[in-house]
């Protein structure tokens, strides 16, 4: 006759063995969409910047990789506030 621990710790092992895999991978890609959040951030403070020195919408387009459009959105978010 089996024991009842010889039953029921490799179910109790895999089930933390799954549990951990899940922490693992929303660790991971919470990590990941912190680093883009953060690097959205630095990109939209680079267009604030560039447009409080004056520069025009197409070259900051160009430098910091979005749309003209993009960057007119913030400019004008920057006339309100």
């Amino acid at each position: 006759m089996q024991k009842f621990e010889d039953t029921i710790w490799p179910t109790a092992d895999r089930t933390k063995n799954y549990i951990m895999q899940l922490m693992d991978k929303g660790l991971e890609e919470g990590m990941v969409k912190g680093m883009e959040k953060g690097m959205e951030k630095g990109k939209y403070l680079t267009i604030k910047n560039l447009i409080q020195e004056g520069f025009d919408n197409s070259f900051i387009s160009r430098v910091a990789e979005v749309t003209p459009q993009h960057v007119e959105n913030i400019r004008q978010e920057l006339k309100k506030s």
